[in-house]
């Protein structure tokens, strides 16, 4: 690969792109972080860190999903999770991942499009995934916080590493899997239950709003 200085303009990569020295991006993502920290309603600034961060821990993962079956055709199709997923889990069976799934963002009134960020974090290494952690706990109560540090970041530490690379699971094609299977099948650990009694939907006023869905 060609080395690029960092006061040097790359090629536009496609007819609308405008091209960024390595310098110009290293300010912009700094800006935009600490702006987002700050305003973390200002989606535009959370985007703008996203996609000046990204670039090496996207090379990464594309990598990655290349070396594996499932990832490649992951990458071939281009699936998304939307809503129309949460609607065809709804109608999987009992003890199903699928039914797992619509129980669980139903229950907590979720957005297919919402990740943990701290185990993205571990799992895809996006920079932007790790400031939403920062910046959310900073938005947390005491006891919340704690929470977050003794209980939760332990287990998304934890759970992200042992896990199998998410990125490479097909994840349309496994809805009528059996639960339990699927767990075993990618070293899945399961999350704590909330010690402080708090309910997603008690605070949702409160954390909706963090850069990144951190507030699930």
């Amino acid at each position: 690969m060609t080395e690029v200085p960092l006061r040097t303009r790359p090629p536009a990569a496609y007819p609308t792109h405008v091209p960024l020295s390595g310098l110009q991006k290293g300010a912009l993502a700094v800006l935009s972080a600490a702006g987002a920290a700050l305003r973390p309603q200002r989606a535009d600034l959370v985007a703008t860190v996203g996609e000046t961060s990204a670039g090496p821990a996207l090379a990464a993962i594309k990598r990655r999903m290349l070396r594996d079956p499932e990832g490649r055709r992951v990458l071939e199709d281009r699936p998304r999770v939307r809503e129309d997923l949460l609607a065809s889990a709804r109608r999987a069976p009992p003890n199903s991942f699928g039914a797992a799934y619509a129980a669980f963002m139903d229950g907590r009134g979720f957005s297919p499009d919402e990740r943990p960020p701290a185990l993205e974090f571990v799992q895809t290494g996006l920079p932007m995934t790790g400031l939403a952690v920062v910046a959310g706990e900073l938005r947390l109560a005491a006891p919340l916080r704690k929470e977050l540090n003794s209980v939760f970041l332990p287990w998304a530490l934890q759970a992200g590493s042992h896990a199998a690379d998410l990125m490479c699971i097909y994840y349309e094609q496994h809805l009528e899997d059996d639960l339990e299977e699927m767990r075993r099948r990618y070293r899945i650990i399961t999350a704590p239950v909330p010690t402080q009694g708090v309910t997603y939907a008690s605070h949702q006023g409160k954390l909706g709003s963090l850069p990144g869905g951190a507030a699930a």
